[in-house]
C-alpha cells in the first residue's frame, strides 16, 4: 500500500473533525427548527465525507484540501449571516485550518475574503465597539496564522532541499536519484516510453586531489555539474552518484540518442577541465532501461558500460549494448 504523505494525513484528519463536529449540530438545529442552518451543516458534513473518500482513494490532497477550506469558510460566513456572532467562535479554528490546507498566499486570500464577508454580516447584529473587537481579533488570527504558515513552509522547503540536493555541487543526491528512478519506472510500465541512464566518472580525479588539493577537486566537481546541467534538456535530471560519479536520467531517450548526448557532454567537459589538468577527462556508460528490470539492475548495466569505457582507454562513451555485443 502506498504510504500517505503528511498533506494527506492532515486533510483526512481535518475531514474527520469536520464530520464529527457538524453531524450532531445538524441534528440539534433540525430539532430546534433552524432548518436552513441545519441544511448548511448537513452540506458541510456531506462535503467533508466526499473529500475524505476522494483523498483516501486517490492520494490527491492538494486541490481537495483547498476545496475543503473554501467550503468551510463559506459555511461559517453563512452561519454568521443567519445566527450572528453566536457562531463566530468556530471561525477561528477554521481560519487556522485553512493555512494547513492551502498555500500561505491562497489561504491569506480566502480568509481575507471571508473576513470581509463576515464583517458585513456582523454589522447588523452588534454595535461598533463590539464589531471592532471581533474584526481585529479575526484579523490578528489571520495575520499570525499567515506568518506562522509562511515560516513553516520556508523551513519545510529548506529541509526538502537538504534531503534531496548534494550540498557541494547542487546536483541531486542518491536519495533523490532513487526516488526519481522509481517514478520513471512506474511511468514506463504504463507508457513504455524509452529512458536512459548516463553514468559519468572522472578520469584521474584522485591525482588532481593529491597534487592540487581538495579545494581544486571541489572546483572540478562544481564545473562538471555546471557544464553538464547546461547541456542536458529541461526534462533530464542530474545527480551526484558518488564521490566523482554523476548520473543523468534522460527521459524519452533511446540508447542511441542518449549516447549522442553523452558524447556531447564528454567533449564539453574535456575542454572545460583541460585548464585544470590535461589528464582530467570523463568516462561515460549509457544504458537504456529494459522492461522488467529493477533500478539497481539498470544502474549496474550503466556502471559496467562506464568501466568498459575506462578499460578502453578512458575519455570515451560506451553503451551497455556494446558491452553485451547487441
Amino acid at each position: 500500500m502506498k504510504a500517505r504523505s503528511n498533506e494527506e494525513i492532515i486533510v483526512l484528519l481535518l475531514c474527520g473533525i469536520c464530520m464529527l463536529g457538524l453531524f450532531p449540530f445538524a441534528i440539534l438545529r433540525f430539532l430546534r427548527g433552524d432548518l436552513i442552518v441545519s441544511i448548511i451543516d448537513t452540506g458541510g458534513f456531506v462535503a467533508s465525507s466526499a473529500v475524505l473518500a476522494y483523498v483516501y482513494r486517490t492520494h490527491k490532497a492538494l486541490i481537495a484540501g483547498q476545496c475543503l477550506a473554501a467550503l468551510a469558510l463559506c459555511g461559517m460566513v453563512a452561519n454568521v449571516f443567519l445566527l450572528g456572532p453566536a457562531d463566530l467562535y468556530f471561525l477561528y479554528p477554521v481560519i487556522i485550518a485553512t493555512f494547513f490546507l492551502a498555500s500561505s498566499r491562497l489561504a491569506l486570500g480566502l480568509t481575507s475574503v471571508a473576513l470581509l464577508a463576515v464583517s458585513i454580516g456582523l454589522v447588523q447584529f452588534v454595535g461598533l465597539f463590539e464589531f471592532s473587537k471581533l474584526f481585529l481579533s479575526l484579523l490578528a488570527c489571520i495575520l499570525f496564522a499567515f506568518v506562522f504558515a509562511n515560516q513553516r513552509n520556508k523551513q519545510r522547503d529548506q529541509l526538502l532541499q537538504l534531503s534531496s540536493e548534494d550540498p557541494l555541487t547542487g546536483a541531486g543526491n542518491r536519495r533523490a536519484l532513487f526516488k526519481r528512478i522509481e517514478q520513471l519506472i512506474s511511468s514506463h510500465r504504463r507508457t513504455g516510453e524509452p529512458m536512459s541512464a548516463i553514468l559519468l566518472d572522472l578520469d584521474n580525479f584522485k591525482r588532481v586531489n593529491d597534487q592540487l588539493g581538495h579545494i581544486t577537486g571541489d572546483t572540478v566537481l562544481k564545473r562538471v555539474v555546471g557544464t553538464t546541467a547546461e547541456r542536458i534538456r529541461a526534462t533530464d535530471d542530474l545527480y551526484r552518484y558518488g564521490g566523482d560519479e554523476f548520473i543523468i536520467l534522460a527521459v524519452s531517450s533511446t540508447q542511441q540518442t542518449a549516447c549522442k548526448l553523452a558524447e556531447d557532454i564528454r567533449e564539453l567537459l574535456a575542454v572545460e577541465l583541460a585548464s585544470i589538468s590535461e589528464t582530467l577527462t570523463v568516462s561515460i556508460g549509457v544504458a537504456e532501461f529494459e522492461q522488467g528490470e529493477t533500478a539497481s539492475q539498470w544502474l549496474e548495466r550503466a556502471d559496467r558500460a562506464m568501466y568498459s569505457a575506462k578499460e578502453a582507454g578512458k575519455n570515451s562513451v560506451v553503451s551497455s549494448a556494446a558491452c553485451t555485443g547487441e
